[in-house]
């Protein structure tokens, strides 16, 4: 009788470079900061184009006449579902299971091996970031090659759905959106109707300067990318600093890449500002001073 061929299991292939994908693999591509960086870049080139024209913007120096590329946040962007994605969307990111449940599963088998979640999201930020910014966290094999095939595929996915993804996902793994700071998140539709009153104007408010001084997830200041580029803000919570920066990243590249004074309109606009505080110190008088009454 003839010998049964034992069939040899092929190796999981690598969607980014096409090689078998091994931790050693993982390790040389992602060795440099902003290794991921022109993965991003090249999947919003295809859809917003966000990213090359705040590179433009920052050579020139003016902002001129041309106008903030716009995306359509989606209030709860887990809610859409991806066999909706408009054809381009479909060719340049892909399809695959649902979004939420790919990154939130990632981040729980990440868990079991010991990885907690801000160190996983220093991980994705270390190929973002300029060199000298993070160090690259040490992880297990298997969570590197994971996070390098999982981890990354659910990240370019969310770019084809723009919106508030970090508080969906957050919301499920804390179970009502509580954390240690106190922090709760602010709802899309809200967000959006106070951009509105606030921000929209007939006027040219793109060198306008937009501060969150508790922005949690980033919301506000990705709404506020629609209208101005001079964003900023603060968080206590160390987690919500680093989804914000991860979703500036994937969505308004102005919050957290470039010197923003390069361009002369928000040069100008600072400086405004500052001479207006100046002038509101000078009025404001001197606090006047309690008398003491001596006893008698």
């Amino acid at each position: 009788m003839g010998q049964v061929k034992k069939k040899r299991r092929k190796k999981k292939v690598d969607p980014h470079h096409m090689k078998p994908t091994t931790a050693k693999h993982v390790r040389e591509q992602t060795a440099d900061s902003m290794w991921l960086l022109p993965h991003i870049q090249g999947i919003d080139t295809a859809l917003t184009g966000r990213w090359v024209w705040w590179y433009e913007r920052l050579m020139d120096g003016e902002l001129a006449d041309h106008q903030i590329p716009q995306i359509d946040l989606r209030p709860q962007p887990s809610t859409q579902n991806s066999t909706n994605y408009e054809a381009r969307f479909k060719d340049v990111v892909g399809s695959g299971p649902d979004i939420k449940k790919q990154f939130i599963n990632v981040i729980n088998r990440a868990r079991l091996e010991g990885v907690e979640l801000r160190t996983l999201l220093d991980w994705f930020l270390f190929g973002l970031e300029p060199p000298g910014t993070l160090e690259r966290p040490k992880l297990p094999d298997a969570v590197e090659v994971m996070l390098y095939q999982e981890g990354t595929q659910a990240l370019c996915r969310m770019m084809g759905i723009p919106g508030d993804w970090a508080a969906d996902i957050m919301c499920e793994l804390i179970d009502g959106g509580k954390t240690g700071t106190a922090w709760f998140p602010t709802p899309g539709s809200l967000t959006q109707a106070m951009t509105q009153m606030t921000i929209m104007s007939d006027k040219d408010v793109r060198a306008k300067s937009v501060n969150d001084p508790c922005f949690g997830t980033g919301v506000m200041l990705l709404y506020a990318s629609n209208h101005c580029l001079d964003l900023s803000g603060q968080d206590i919570d160390p987690l919500m600093v680093r989804w914000c920066k991860l979703q500036g990243y994937l969505f308004a590249p102005w919050m957290v890449y470039g010197d923003k004074t390069r361009i002369k309109e928000i040069r100008e606009n600072r400086a405004k500002n500052a001479a207006k505080q100046l002038r509101k110190k000078k009025r404001r008088p001197p606090p006047k001073r309690a008398k003491l009454k001596r006893k008698s």
